[in-house]
């Protein structure tokens, strides 16, 4: 009687054993699965985030086109008369492009060139020589 008890008593403490290594292995797994499909999430966020940024800095060059040329044609003019030659940017005080003479120029590029410009005054420049890079890449 003493061995059937022990035996049973194995056989429940095997199989507790065995069903807490189960539900901890489905545990795991979904936990895992969890996480995954939440940094899927955060990338499909972020993607989208990139998307619509680029998509309104697009649509963005169309609105108000008439006097966005009218502002760009006055600063091209305004440019040809310097030697070498000389690009403007008009950007408000809310930071949106007004006009420029850089045709790549967009509301997400120009905070470096706003860095290089501080940069370039607390030095005793007044003007930048390296802006060429923003003519030739699309920025």
């Amino acid at each position: 009687m003493l061995k059937t008890l022990l035996l049973g008593h194995s056989r429940f403490t095997l199989l507790a054993i065995l069903a807490s290594i189960w539900l901890l292995l489905v545990g795991l797994l979904l936990f895992n699965d969890f996480e995954r499909e939440y940094q899927e999430a955060y990338s499909r966020l972020a993607f989208k985030t990139q998307a619509s940024a680029d998509q309104f800095e697009r649509q963005w060059q169309n609105l108000q086109l008439e006097q966005r040329l009218e502002k760009n044609q006055y600063l091209q003019q305004f440019s040809q008369g310097f030697a070498p030659q000389l690009h403007f940017s008009v950007i408000n005080s809310s930071g949106r492009v007004e006009g420029s003479t850089l045709k790549n120029l967009t509301q997400l590029s120009y905070g470096p060139v706003l860095e290089q410009l501080i940069h370039s005054l607390k030095l005793g420049n007044n003007c930048l020589f390296s802006l060429g890079g923003l003519q030739a890449e699309s920025v």
